[in-house]
């Protein structure tokens, strides 16, 4: 039985055939008995659109033909009407849960943080459905900041890495070369990050991560290194919408879980700026504690919107008193919106010159809208509009 990756393996007709002695499996299994060129496969719980992405210009650049696709733009087996040398493929925990072990020429999981609990119901189960992307690959590349993404079986496999600080000679890591901040292989520099067009701190972590699949596919470097300098990244991800009076407007629509949210927080924070965080859907079940706890770190304001509002507020706040409206360190200010363009009006009031107005809902967005895109849509027309003095 092949499913689409939208259904789940436990829906009641499709225990009662697996019980019977069918086996359920998906498009990946069917997409990898029909290559023979090299797969090269991303997932992740964020950021796995983005570098899928830059990695598939890298290998183009490269001057090589790429197929990209799979849970971004093209669906996997789509791919497959036209020949390629390579191919990139972003996974989904979804596509993963019913694949066989797939022998991919490098696999790079990104991050694990708690997303689609309504199906996966335990950290512990997503993790292990995130973990059979190393099944059977040639190399793992996984990410020294989050032990979660790390091989829990090494054998038989390469490692490549990314993180912050130096690892070894083949990993990537950020270091300080005669006063600037330069992305490294080993000890070697290949670019400055002041050179990346891709805005946020988190976003550093990415070029690295896609430079390491890149290595993994024996990509030239310099290809690799003016691709990752020339990318500007995809709508609806930490892109800018507009400066208005000093306040930059930031669309990160696609952050539809917690660690996604977090993610473009922490990589916009500065002290001596405030981020006004709008935020609101559907939760999948989320906890939003994490989410609380990141908050309070940093210089911000609140707005909310949708179903998920009063749940990420509860999480706010030192008491279930729903009338306060202060979270546990008394700074955190609570506002709520009935609309986007009422949550883009409110924000645009509280935030002054330096700071950041940043839309990442932390929530899926079929609440109100078609998709991410809509919503990231719907945002993009409130802020021209509040430039414009269409709004007070």
């Amino acid at each position: 039985i092949y499913l689409s990756p939208g259904l789940a393996v436990d829906l009641p007709d499709i225990v009662a055939l697996t019980e019977r002695g069918a086996r359920v499996s998906g498009d990946l299994d069917l997409f990898m008995a029909q290559v023979s060129e090299p797969v090269f496969a991303i997932s992740g719980s964020n950021a796995k659109s983005t570098v899928t992405t830059l990695l598939g210009q890298m290998i183009a650049a490269a001057g090589k033909s790429v197929g990209v696709g799979g849970n971004l733009g093209k669906p996997m087996l789509d791919l497959l009407e036209a020949k390629h040398d390579c191919y990139v493929l972003e996974l989904s925990s979804f596509q993963l849960e019913r694949a066989a072990p797939a022998k991919f020429a490098a696999a790079a999981l990104l991050n694990v943080s708690a997303d689609h609990m309504d199906r996966h119901k335990t950290l512990v189960e997503y993790h292990r459905v995130k973990q059979s992307l190393f099944a059977a690959t040639e190399v793992a590349v996984f990410n020294r900041q989050d032990p979660l993404t790390e091989p829990l079986q090494r054998s038989g496999m390469a490692l490549r890495s990314f993180g912050w600080q130096s690892s070894g000679m083949a990993d990537f890591c950020v270091a300080i070369h005669d006063g600037r901040e330069m992305i490294c292989r080993g000890v070697t520099p290949l670019l400055g990050v002041d050179e990346l067009r891709l805005p946020g701190r988190h976003n550093v972590l990415n070029v690295m991560a896609a430079l390491a699949m890149a290595d993994a596919a024996e990509i030239a470097l310099q290809a690799a290194i003016d691709a990752a300098k020339s990318f500007t990244g995809l709508a609806h991800r930490c892109e800018l919408v507009a400066n208005i009076d000093g306040v930059a407007f930031i669309n990160d629509s696609k952050a539809t879980n917690v660690g996604a949210c977090i993610a473009a927080l922490q990589g916009f924070a500065q002290p001596s700026a405030k981020i006004v965080l709008i935020a609101g859907g559907q939760t999948k079940s989320a906890d939003f504690a994490p989410l609380a706890k990141v908050l309070e770190s940093i210089p911000c304001e609140l707005v909310l919107l949708g179903e998920g509002a009063e749940a990420i507020a509860q999480a706010c706040r030192s008491d279930n008193n729903s009338g306060n409206n202060i979270s546990n360190n008394s700074k955190l200010r609570i506002h709520f919106a009935n609309s986007m363009e009422d949550a883009v009006a409110r924000a645009g009031r509280v935030a002054g010159a330096g700071d950041i107005v940043l839309l990442s809902p932390a929530c899926a967005s079929f609440d109100m809208y078609s998709g991410f895109a809509e919503r990231g849509d719907a945002f993009k027309a409130a802020v021209n509009a509040l430039a414009s003095g269409g709004q007070n």
